[in-house]
Order: C-alpha cells, then sequence, then structure tokens
C-alpha cells in the first residue's frame, strides 16, 4: 500500500477514542512535514536499531551500539531532548539514549516494576510540562520524566483483559492508546478520567484466515500512523516494524527485517516531533558600545573633550517567540535610532539581531548613560479564541567613557632676531704725504735727486663714529712715524751718495 494511499486512508477513518477526561469522536492525525522515525531494541543484543518507515519501500534498520542489554519491554521518544527513554529490568531502572551523541545516563531508579510500556506526552495547553507515562502490568502510572519518582498512580485498567503491552499518545489530540501483552494482540483506547481500556480493533495480518501476531510494542510516528512489531517474527520467522490500520487492525510491514532472534522489547517513534513546542521563553538582550567597545564598567575609554562620541544599541531576540514593538532608549536623552528611522524595531524574528545607533559629543570627566529595550511577544490564545494577556519583557546594559580636558600645547616663544644699533663703519683713508727735498739748511752738501720720490700708503678701515677721534689721532701719529722713517731713509741715501 503506498503512503499516499494510507495518508488518504487514515484522515478518513475515525474511530471512538478517550481523551483526557471525556469521550469524543476524532481522526489519527494527518501527516506532517517531519519524517517519521523509529526506534527498537531486543532483548539479546546491545543494540539500538533505527528505522525510517514506510510501507512502500520498507528500509532495512541502522544499528548502534549501546553498553547493555535492555530487558525492561517499555521505550518512548523524548522530543525536548530528542533521545528514547529506555528500561533495564531487575531493578527496573529509567535512562535514556541521546540520539545526537550516543550517550547514555541513567535518569531514575526503583521503578514500581517490570515497565511493559512508556509513552511520552506534551500537553499542548500547558506545554512546560513533559509527562512520561509507563504500564507495568495492569496498573498505569506517571512518572516524573527526569527522576522517575511516581507523579501520579498506580491507575488500575479495566478492560483490558490482562497485562498491557505497548503504550502511546497520539501526540496532536493527546488520546492514549495501547495494546495487550497476549499472543494475539488487540489495540486499545484508554480513559485517563476512568482508566477503562476500550478495545478498538484486533492486530492482525492481513489474509484468511486471519493471522494474529504478538504485537507487544506500540507508538505513532511523524506521520501521524501507528506502528507496532511482531515480537516472535512472522511466519517466515523474521522480526518486522508494520504499520497498524485503526478501523481493521490490518497491519503492512513498514520496515525491517530486525536482526537477531531474540524478542523485540521496545518501539519508540517521533510522533512528538511535531507538536511538541518548548515552554513559552520570551527574552531579549540589548548590549550598548561606545565608540565600538563594550565599555559595562568605568572608567571605560579616554575621550578627549568635545570630540564626537558614538554608540551603538545592539537588540538581539534571545528567546523562543518573535517580539514586536521593540522600543530602545536611552537614559540621558541621546537620540535613538533604528534602521526604521525610529527607535522602535517593528518585529524581532528569534534569533535576529539589530543595531541601532546614537551620537554625542564628549563631556568632561565620568560619563556613564545606559541603553535599555522594551519588547513584547504575541500574547497566547486563549481556549476560547480570544488574545491572552500581553506580556513584556526589557533588558538594559551601560556604556561608559572618561572625558579628559583638551590640552592646547604651544610651540615654544623664540625672542626676535634683532640687530645690534652700531654706528656705521668707514674705512678712514691713511695717506703718508710725499717726502720732500730737505730745506738748504738741512741739506748741505747733499745733492737731491733731480726727481722726488712720493711713497702713499692707502689702509682702509671702518670704525664707529665714536671712535672718530682716536681714530684720528692714532692716524696722525702714525702718519709722523712714517715721515720720520722716510726722512731718515732719504739722509742715509743722500750721505751714500755724497
Amino acid at each position: 500500500m503506498s503512503r499516499v494511499t494510507i495518508k488518504r486512508r487514515i484522515l478518513a477513518t475515525a474511530v471512538v477514542v478517550a481523551s483526557i477526561g471525556f469521550t469524543q469522536a476524532v481522526n489519527i492525525s494527518p501527516a506532517h512535514a517531519v519524517d517519521p522515525a523509529c526506534w527498537a531494541v531486543d532483548d539479546d543484543l546491545s543494540k539500538i536499531y533505527t528505522f525510517s518507515p514506510d510501507t512502500a519501500a520498507p528500509p532495512a534498520p541502522t544499528e548502534t551500539a549501546l553498553t547493555q542489554i535492555y530487558r525492561g519491554e517499555g521505550m518512548s521518544y523524548r522530543a525536548s531532548t530528542n533521545s528514547v527513554a529506555l528500561f533495564t529490568d531487575a531493578p527496573s531502572r529509567l535512562w535514556y539514549f541521546d540520539l545526537d551523541t550516543n550517550v547514555e545516563t541513567q535518569a531514575g531508579a526503583n521503578l514500581p516494576g517490570h515497565v511493559d510500556g512508556a509513552a511520552f506526552w506534551v500537553d499542548p495547553a500547558n506545554p512546560a510540562i513533559e509527562q512520561l507515562w509507563v504500564i507495568i502490568g495492569a496498573r498505569l502510572y506517571q512518572i516524573h520524566p527526569d527522576t522517575a519518582a511516581v507523579v501520579s498512580g498506580p491507575h488500575v485498567l479495566t478492560g483490558i483483559g490482562g497485562s498491557a503491552g505497548g503504550l502511546g499518545f497520539e501526540p496532536t489530540l493527546g488520546t492514549l492508546w495501547a495494546t495487550d501483552d497476549r499472543p494475539e494482540s488487540t489495540l486499545y483506547s484508554i480513559n485517563l478520567a476512568t482508566f477503562v481500556a476500550t478495545p478498538v480493533a484486533d492486530i492482525r495480518f492481513p489474509g484468511t484466515p486471519p493471522q494474529r501476531p504478538d504485537a507487544e510494542s506500540f507508538d505513532f510516528a511523524a506521520d501521524g500512523q501507528m506502528y507496532t512489531e511482531e515480537d516472535e517474527g512472522d511466519r517466515k520467522g523474521q522480526r518486522f516494524i508494520y504499520e497498524i490500520d485503526p478501523q481493521t487492525g490490518l497491519i503492512t510491514v513498514a520496515a525491517g527485517p530486525i536482526p537477531g532472534i531474540g524478542d523485540v522489547e521496545g518501539l519508540a517513534c517521533n510522533g512528538g516531533r511535531n507538536v511538541f513546542q518548548p515552554p513559552r521563553m520570551p527574552a531579549i538582550d540589548i548590549i550598548k558600545y561606545v565608540n565600538d567597545i563594550d565599555a559595562n564598567t568605568a572608567p571605560g575609554p579616554e575621550i578627549l573633550e568635545g570630540d564626537p562620541v558614538s554608540f551603538l544599541y545592539r537588540v538581539t531576540n534571545t528567546g523562543n517567540m518573535d517580539l514586536f514593538d521593540v522600543a530602545v532608549a536611552d537614559d540621558k536623552g541621546v537620540a535613538v535610532i533604528c534602521p526604521s528611522g525610529t527607535n522602535v524595531i517593528g518585529d524581532l524574528a528569534i534569533g535576529q539581531v539589530v543595531d541601532c545607533t546614537g551620537a554625542g559629543v564628549a563631556t568632561l570627566g565620568q560619563y556613564t548613560n545606559i541603553g535599555s529595550v522594551t519588547g513584547h511577544p504575541r500574547p497566547p490564545t486563549n481556549p476560547d479564541g480570544s488574545p491572552g494577556t500581553p506580556q513584556s519583557l526589557s533588558d538594559s546594559d551601560p556604556a561608559n567613557y572618561f572625558g579628559v580636558p583638551r590640552v592646547v600645547v604651544e610651540p615654544p616663544t623664540t625672542p626676535p632676531l634683532t640687530t645690534p644699533t652700531t654706528a656705521a663703519t668707514t674705512t678712514p683713508e691713511i695717506v703718508v704725504p710725499p717726502t720732500t727735498t730737505p730745506s738748504s739748511e738741512t741739506s748741505i752738501g747733499v745733492t737731491t735727486p733731480s726727481t722726488a720720490t712720493t711713497t702713499a700708503i692707502d689702509i682702509g678701515l671702518e670704525l664707529p663714529e665714536t671712535g672718530r677721534p682716536i681714530a684720528a689721532l692714532a692716524l696722525l701719529a702714525f702718519g709722523l712715524v712714517l715721515l720720520g722713517v722716510s726722512s731718515r731713509r732719504l739722509v742715509r741715501r743722500d750721505v751714500r751718495h755724497s
């Protein structure tokens, strides 16, 4: 049977089941966007088998090694942690196998007894509470998913005709289904108000006469379908995963065969993936920067007084809900501008980051201003369709800087170069008067040469005006000395010639 045919059949199938506290006619949920996946363990190998059930082309499982054999028959998928709950036997203990890390962790011990079936369910009206239910014999318990402590029960199931086997919540509707622990299994719905188990259909192979499998483990996958296993294999001795038609009880091979020869002790599928909604946890964060520095503590960077200062307000939606009307403000009156052109971010999606900016001029001394943000998640819808109470959330972050005075350093002053007042210098001329022939009184017997020789010495000196009288006297004395020398030379020459 093709996947499309099955989906149409399920959508058209109505069964009477008991929901929490009341009975109603419902449809098994249609297929969802998440691909179906199932996991199984048996009682002879320390392995977990993973399937992607498909009745059109049943796939073989992949195997992952475990640290031990889990002989407790209960098994269930936990959507919030992407892990599978497993149970050991004697003593009965709760374990989890993390599907992301392949790590096994014990969560609780000393359960009331051997677990025959287990199922996780998240109430859409209260998603913060994740419920784990187990069947032990013909008694139903709600246990804490992290400690295995009993939250509710035991609730004795009536009408199931002995011990129950598989247990599964239809995740969208919150209805609880079960199979019994007999060689010829029957599908039941369970009323959680009265704990009455009502038979819906006998689980059987196609054909005449019908063959009844020992289908103990049972669960819902993300495609909205019911799945079970044949604990002891079909008539060929092989073990498969089957899809159940909830109206007729007919089963169709959807995956397998499973290796090994032991009983399949547990089956879990990922039905909760489509409906699990984490608790409403809106959150917002703002980080304020001054000149690109996240200066939360004083003093912060030093900025010259009068220099421009830039502020950045980085707003992030850190919650799990979209936000709207997100307003950014500054306690010192700085004008904040966001991409919208105002200080308001209209819509802020989960994980989205938006930067807003502001500017100022550095003032002297320590400066601190605080950026703040306020946003609103969409209010929840009340059961009657009316909007719930609006919620507001906010955050703030400081920024610091220290304004330092601007000191103007003048270049060193150099006195102007001045020329001292001095007298103009002149170069005096020293003229030695010509040598004249001595008078007859002083030149008796001396023959005077026919040509007189005149010697002149020109000495150039520049003296200030104030020194001219002294210089004149000096020159006069110097001239007289020269004149005397010249006269003596002439006398000697005349004597030699005489």
